[in-house]
């Protein structure tokens, strides 16, 4: 079982119970006794999936910190998020007061 949670890790922890019933024919309440136990042994799966991708949101964010430090140090280019008037495309649809 633990190699079919492997193959799907965003599976979610009913249609592993489910999966469970259906393959050996088991209860509920043994199939979740199971899982816990799968949790214990090996780790709970969803969790580590959960840390990955928070280690992986703050090195990009540190990654896009350090390249917007080296653009500005880089000279005078202006920012890419400035918007003039004349470039905006709200300000052509709104009529003038």
């Amino acid at each position: 079982m633990y190699n079919y949670w492997l193959q799907y890790p965003r599976i979610r922890e009913q249609e592993i119970v489910l999966e469970l019933q259906k393959r050996y024919q088991i209860q509920k309440s043994a199939a979740y006794e199971d899982i816990r136990i799968i949790k214990y042994l090996l780790g709970d799966l969803n969790k580590a999936t959960k840390d990955y991708h928070r280690y992986r949101f703050i090195q990009r964010n540190e990654e896009s910190y350090e390249m917007a430090k080296r653009i500005k140090d880089a000279g005078d280019r202006p920012p890419v998020t400035t918007t003039t008037p004349s470039t905006c495309s709200s300000a052509r649809r709104m009529p003038r007061t």
